[in-house]
């Protein structure tokens, strides 16, 4: 039986890199829908008007916007070409790797504690991230028909990460000692059962970080 458990965040906690735009973004190169990709690029400029009124209003509601219009995108896209692309685009993100926290979870390891990846992005990610790391994995899970994508996910995680590592794991968070990395507010179901806790910040300390006795990794 797992009796320590590190949960680590991916996108912003292990790569500076949102690995659900990032990912379709690239398929959409490598299969030459360039057309896609520019405008999927376009939508993830955070500088421009229309991705921060998007954002903005998604908030509010409690909807992913983004997210949603990025996934529905690969409606059509069969089973084998999306987990060739997720392969060739792990190996792109090497050049994105936050260092930091590779060692925090080294030296976690030598504790004794077990590294799970948990993130709210796409199975087919993760899972070839989780491969090259050979480590376990809990992710959002990308809906398919006869090998063919739906355009929607079968099973969201966001804000239930919890949850769904629990079910994972078979037990609960309570009845182990439970760690988490991560750079996520929405991570709050996680960070507030965990001891020690980790918060991933990108050259300042957001301000929701404070609420918690963490420990910062900057980078």
């Amino acid at each position: 039986m797992v009796d320590k458990v590190l949960a680590v965040d991916v996108c912003g906690t292990l790569f500076d890199e949102n690995t659900t735009s990032g990912f379709i973004v690239h398929f959409h190169e490598e299969n030459q829908n360039h057309r896609k990709a520019f405008f999927l690029k376009a939508l993830s400029g955070r500088r421009r008007l229309l991705p921060f009124v998007i954002a903005k209003i998604g908030r509010f509601i409690g909807v992913d916007f983004h997210k949603k219009l990025f996934i529905f995108t690969l409606r059509g896209a069969s089973a084998e070409s999306l987990h060739r692309s997720a392969a060739s685009y792990c190996l792109s993100l090497n050049g994105l790797k936050i260092l930091r926290t590779y060692e925090v979870i080294e030296d976690m390891r030598s504790l004794g504690w077990s590294p799970v990846l948990v993130s709210n992005s796409l199975d087919i990610v993760i899972d070839a991230i989780a491969s090259m790391m050979q480590l376990p994995s809990v992710s959002s899970i990308l809906e398919f028909e006869n090998d063919v994508c739906t355009g929607k996910l079968k099973n969201d995680i966001a804000g239930k990460k919890r949850i769904n590592l629990e079910n994972f794991l078979g037990l609960k968070l309570s009845d182990i000692d439970f760690s988490v990395i991560t750079d996520n507010e929405s991570d709050s179901d996680l960070i507030q059962s965990a001891k020690p806790v980790y918060l991933v910040a990108k050259g300042r300390l957001k301000h929701w970080m404070s609420q918690y006795n963490a420990e910062i990794i900057y980078y």
